[in-house]
């Protein structure tokens, strides 16, 4: 689903957290933010099926792919040919 150098927005609200063996805490530094757009440098799958992503902009940090989705890139030509007018062949009365 996802690949090296594709571009994903978070859709995480709310706190990162790390999950160690005997419960969860909150953790410091930078995170993605809800709404932000990153950079995939890599993934990783765990054995209990979990994939996790690596980005760019968060080195040494991976994060739960569930937390974002791709970015679908606008491509802007198909709006422009709507702006030019297209030829009209004039109607025959029968």
């Amino acid at each position: 689903m996802f690949h090296i150098g594709q571009q994903v927005k978070c859709v995480k609200v709310g706190a990162w957290q790390f999950v160690p063996d005997d419960g969860i805490e909150d953790i410091g530094g930078s995170f993605p933010v809800a709404d932000g757009i990153y950079t995939v440098a890599g993934g990783h799958i765990r054995e209990d099926g979990d994939t996790y992503l690596f980005l760019n902009e968060f080195e040494g940090k991976a994060f739960l792919a569930t937390h974002f989705r791709p970015v679908k890139q606008t491509n802007i030509d198909c709006f422009t040919s709507l702006l030019n007018p297209s030829p009209t062949k004039q109607l025959e009365r029968a």
